[in-house]
């Protein structure tokens, strides 16, 4: 019978390991020996985990027929049933592998120029979901060779690649307390993913994959920011003799290479020695593979090595390139692919802004031998160093308005680039300009009036506008932003009125004019389909009230009220303790309105749009047992 969820191993027990202190020239060239594998592979884990380890070893080999040795024990056993069987149709798993195979047919490719799938989104999401119960059926087969290992790692990245474009489809943020479709779909892909690196640095595991595969699954790590799991994957599986070759392969290193280089979490003159040292070992004629190239780039601009980046770079784009010239043949895509992403690397990595500045305006041209599609995480970084390292705010801005002005000429503008572009672009805005005066109101000024030449302003904006701006505590200019909003008249989603509510936090605002936002919150609430209290709708409202710099009876006051009238239709019963939990923090003598709520005069409250809200029933049954009607 196929089980609907995978069982997933989580490393978040394991001692924490930096990769630093893993990634050295003599730990990724010290070959381990049998004796060193076994010790390794038991001390992965510390504390009690690790005595439980060592205890079910000396338990296994004291009892072969239970625990683990009984489990790895059905593996012969199928192999010799089914080794002599000439047609596949005559197995006893055949129907389970033609769906696995089934599955890899419905994997969707991503195309890096337009950042879209391609394939039936529906098929791919089906695939994604079978995948996992019939992989965890197979797996004692023998089946599950490196091709199959390695299509079904890339099924589950991309399905991450696809769940980042299918959140820039929405108009708004994923309440994450909701526990959406698209969550659980994330939650499956990352338990899916853990499960299998789990699996194949499993002592005994029978599951194979190639180099291709695994710096895949590395990658996968990154996309998810799980950096302390990939270095307790790597370590245990370099550690392996059997896999040892594996995990130091090139392209895993320079997929583990960009991981911690992305974490800041290295030191240059060790990974600097890894890489010289694989380069001297190799005739002149062999090139070394692009993954640990891209890395090394990064880590070069990151530390400041500009000359070494560049002298790769030239490797990886005009070597190449030149070199297929010659032959007549266009390099292929995968060569291509590496060009493109060292391009954006220097871009988004490099320290020096005149160097990034070359790099960024060639991928504004796209004249380019190979594609530069502007990657919205490497203009971020491009934006943060520019304003680190020289402090020129016209410079950021440059960055900022060009780059819109491209997404819009190719037709890739949409609300999530808007929400991160703009929030970051506001965050140094907002660094530069700490206080409300009139320097600051002018340069704001001419921000808003460059932005709208571009495009119509956004609710986006907005909500980046209204947070940043609590820095200035300007309740004017609260009101002013406010007015803007109507204003433009641009749709506005629930996240609108949660940020106006959190901003209003920072100024003082009426506690009626409090309560007119929260109304408008529900109103949106309910027009988009929301039918309970999330925690980023509650948490908004803690900050408008009981949280506020201007707090004051009258805002109190409201915030009890709402709670009286709206603490049913809460998420779920942790919400609500959670929510008590920290008014009590904020005042102890909130505790006795809470347990006296059902006294609470909220009659000059009306909120009709709770009638289209369900009610929480762990929450009723909780008032219940502690003698509260509501």
């Amino acid at each position: 019978m196929l089980r609907n969820v995978p069982k997933a191993t989580s490393f978040a027990h394991s001692s924490k390991m930096t990769f630093q202190s893993c990634l050295t020239a003599n730990n990724v060239f010290k070959r381990p020996s049998s004796l060193h594998v076994a010790e390794n592979a038991r001390g992965m884990y510390s504390g009690s985990r690790a005595r439980s380890f060592h205890m079910s070893q000396r338990n296994n080999s004291n009892n072969s027929g239970s625990g683990v040795n009984q489990v790895f024990a059905k593996i012969p056993e199928i192999k010799e049933y089914t080794q002599n069987v000439s047609n596949k149709r005559q197995l006893p798993y055949y129907k389970q592998l033609m769906a696995f195979d089934d599955c890899l047919t419905h994997n969707s490719s991503f195309d890096i120029s337009t950042g879209r799938i391609i394939g039936s989104s529906k098929q791919f999401w089906d695939s994604v979901k079978r995948i996992m119960p019939l992989y965890e059926e197979l797996m004692s087969t023998g089946e599950m060779t490196e091709r199959r290992m390695d299509e079904m790692v890339s099924l589950l990245r991309n399905g991450l690649r696809v769940h980042r474009w299918e959140l820039t489809k929405l108009n708004k943020n994923v309440d994450k307390d909701l526990n959406t479709p698209l969550q659980q779909l994330h939650e499956l892909l990352k338990k899916s993913l853990l499960k299998v690196s789990s699996d194949i640095v499993s002592a005994d595991s029978s599951v194979r994959i190639s180099a291709r595969g695994l710096t895949n699954l590395f990658k996968a790590f990154k996309d998810m920011g799980l950096a302390d799991e990939a270095a307790q994957v790597w370590n245990r599986g370099k550690n392996n003799e059997k896999l040892y070759e594996l995990f130091t392969a090139e392209s895993v290193l320079g997929s583990v290479f960009s991981l911690f280089v992305d974490n800041n979490d290295f030191d240059f003159d060790e990974i600097w020695a890894i890489y010289s040292r694989i380069k001297a070992s190799k005739p002149s004629y062999e090139k070394i593979h692009g993954e640990l190239q891209i890395a090394m780039v990064r880590a070069c601009l990151l530390k400041g090595h500009t000359e070494e980046a560049l002298k790769i770079f030239t490797e990886v784009t005009s070597n190449v390139l030149q070199e297929f010239n010659e032959k007549n043949m266009d390099p292929p895509s995968r060569l291509r692919s590496y060009m493109t992403t060292a391009h954006m690397s220097f871009i988004g990595y490099c320290q020096d802004f005149e160097t990034s500045n070359v790099f960024f305006k060639g991928a504004l041209k796209g004249d380019l031998p190979y594609l530069t599609p502007l990657q919205m995480n490497f203009v971020k970084r491009f934006m943060h160093n520019t304003w680190n390292n020289t402090r020129n705010f016209d410079h950021v801005t440059d960055i900022w308005l060009s780059t819109w002005k491209y997404y819009e000429s190719h037709h890739r503008s949409n609300s999530s680039i808007s929400s991160s572009l703009n929030d970051t672009f506001l965050d140094i805005f907002f660094t530069r300009y700490p206080n409300f005066d009139v320097e600051s109101s002018r340069a704001l000024k001419k921000v808003l009036a460059d932005y709208s030449e571009i495009r119509q302003m956004d609710e986006p904006f907005f909500n980046c506008l209204l947070t940043k701006s609590m820095a200035w505590k300007n309740t004017n200019f609260f009101k002013s932003i406010m007015r803007a909003a109507e204003m433009y008249h641009f749709p506005k989603t629930n996240v609108f009125y949660r940020c106006s509510l959190k901003a209003s936090g920072a100024v003082d605002l009426p506690s009626d004019q409090i309560f007119n936002v929260f109304y408008k919150l529900l109103d949106s609430n309910v027009e988009m389909g929301s039918r309970q209290i999330t925690n980023a709708d509650w948490f908004a409202l803690r900050d408008a009230t009981v949280r506020s710099h201007h707090i004051n009876a009258e805002k109190i006051d409201l915030y009890f009220k709402l709670w009286k009238l709206s603490s049913l239709f809460f998420v779920s019963l942790q919400n609500l303790k959670l929510y008590v939990g920290l008014d009590m923090k904020l005042n102890r003598a909130y505790g006795r309105v809470f347990r006296e709520i059902e006294y609470v005069d909220a009659s000059d409250i009306h909120l009709p749009q709770l009638r289209f809200f369900s009610r929480n029933r762990a929450i009723g049954n909780y008032y219940m047992s502690q003698n509260i009607n509501l």
